[in-house]
């Protein structure tokens, strides 16, 4: 059969490939710090295997779940604060701005899609707007951000 060479640690490659995942979730979820501090792990793991510094799995495991802990500890309040201290009024440069009704007519209680600077954006009428359907080509005017959807008149 031959002698094959048995592997006793998760490569450097491994835990790079790792720390992109945890980034990815990071965004995919929507930032909830967690995978960010797992990601941070990683790296660290990745950068001591490459330098010999974890020599087999269980040290990999318990250096991951170790530091882990540690970026927690040492990153979780500055993170929160950082994110306290963001301007309240984050959307004061969409709000008043002209966006065009696209793909579909933008009806009353349904969400649509408009094109603000360039991108497409999920849309919806305010409660109070004067028509009740706007067809695909007309400019709307934004007049509020709820939950990454635009309110429009």
């Amino acid at each position: 059969m031959g002698s094959q060479k048995k592997m006793e640690y998760f490569t450097k490659e491994f835990w790079f490939l790792l720390t992109g995942i945890f980034v990815v979730l990071e965004v995919v979820l929507g930032f909830t710090i967690v995978c960010l501090f797992a990601a941070l792990s990683c790296f660290t793991v990745g950068i001591m295997v490459t330098f010999g510094s974890a020599p087999n799995t269980i040290q990999q495991l318990a250096y991951f779940f170790g530091f882990t802990f540690l970026w927690t500890i040492l990153a979780y309040k500055p993170l929160v604060n950082l994110v306290k201290k963001a301007p309240k009024d984050s959307y004061s440069n969409i709000i008043g701005g002209i966006a065009e009704v696209t793909e579909e007519n933008l009806i009353f209680g349904k969400v649509g899609n408009v094109k603000w600077s360039g991108t497409i954006f999920k849309a919806m009428l305010a409660i109070d707007a004067e028509e009740k359907e706007i067809l695909v080509g007309k400019n709307v005017t934004i007049v509020a951000v709820k939950e990454n959807i635009f309110i429009v008149k």
